[in-house]
């Protein structure tokens, strides 16, 4: 169990004694495109795309770079994958590679979109939550600058990194050909894919909705359903975050597939530190959007009463005291 679990321990091996005595290595585009182990260029990569952002969120301020690189990284990190198995292995493709490119692409393309559709590449956009985190650093401009540097670039780029290339990498290394699992983990995946694009276009209806109320200035004429503030029909009746739900379980679906075509069946193995950071990253992510919800909408607290907050389920019906059958004395 052991030595499934710490699967491709030798590769890992090799590369760390090379980048140990040789860690220039790293910063060569050529020579680590050409290395037999595709880990070295996709650690170039990760350096190059993290200076990227952190150069831009300094010069400008705006903290939201990483948002934009988070949709295009992991399709970058497999197609490279996939390519170099083919190039190396006598331009023969591996099969299992293919079907994770394509449920990766896939994933991106829809965030890339959904990204695209609200704005989020625009220089001037940012997401709204930065600005609550700055108050957070007032008067603080070292420990900002630190957070930034740490926290905002460095640690979000490598949990990129990780829930992305690590699964990857234990597939490069295992079986080629289609596992007989591959099937109902790529018919989840699709089901956690369409469930995500589902929510994001609710809710993305719901807040241009709000704002064209807004700009007409019907105030007066504003009925409840944008007067609450927030969304709360279609499948945020089942869950308050339905889109995180589905995130989550389209990189778990992905992880699972590493865990395919190893010595036995099954194979719990050691990238599950990305899925399992990813999930932490998400769980904090929402439980901050929510203490901003609370905030902004009184009303929110009763909805989050009856709401499951993650997984889907069915609402809880309110308790109303009913005194209309109580007669005055």
């Amino acid at each position: 169990v052991m030595s499934s679990f710490f699967a491709n321990y030798e590769q890992l091996s090799a590369v760390w004694t090379t980048l140990a005595s040789n860690p220039w290595f790293i910063l060569k585009p050529k020579s680590t495109m050409q290395s037999d182990d595709p880990l070295y260029f996709t650690l170039f990569l990760l350096i190059a795309m993290t200076c990227f952002t952190y150069y831009k969120t300094v010069s400008t301020g705006n903290c939201s770079y990483v948002d934009r690189i988070w949709s295009i990284a992991p399709p970058i990190y497999v197609t490279f994958m996939g390519v170099h198995y083919f190039v190396k292995h006598d331009f023969v493709l591996n099969d299992r590679l293919s079907l994770l490119f394509f449920l990766v692409f896939g994933w991106g393309i829809r965030l890339t979109y959904n990204l695209y559709s609200k704005g989020g590449f625009k220089n001037e956009s940012e997401d709204h939550r930065w600005a609550l985190i700055r108050t957070w650093f007032q008067g603080k401009d070292m420990q900002w600058h630190l957070f930034i540097l740490f926290f905002v670039n460095i640690y979000q780029m490598l949990s990129i990194y990780a829930f992305s290339v690590f699964p990857a990498y234990i597939i490069y290394y295992g079986a080629a050909t289609l596992q007989l699992c591959d099937l109902p983990l790529t018919i989840l995946f699709s089901l956690f894919l369409f469930i995500e694009t589902i929510a994001d276009y609710q809710m993305f209806e719901f807040q241009e909705g709000k704002k064209m109320q807004i700009r007409s200035r019907k105030f007066n004429q504003i009925n409840d359903y944008y007067l609450d503030g927030f969304y709360s029909d279609g499948l945020y009746t089942l869950s308050r975050h339905p889109n995180y739900f589905a995130e989550l379980g389209q990189w778990w679906c992905i992880y699972f597939l590493s865990c395919l075509g190893g010595e036995s069946v099954f194979n719990l193995n050691w990238s599950v530190i990305g899925v399992l950071n990813l999930s932490f990253l998400v769980y904090k992510s929402m439980n901050l959007t929510e203490d901003i919800t609370n905030f902004k909408y009184p009303k929110y607290k009763i909805y989050a009463r009856r709401t499951s907050q993650f997984f889907p389920w069915i609402p809880k019906v309110a308790k109303i005291k009913n005194n209309s059958n109580k007669k005055k004395d």
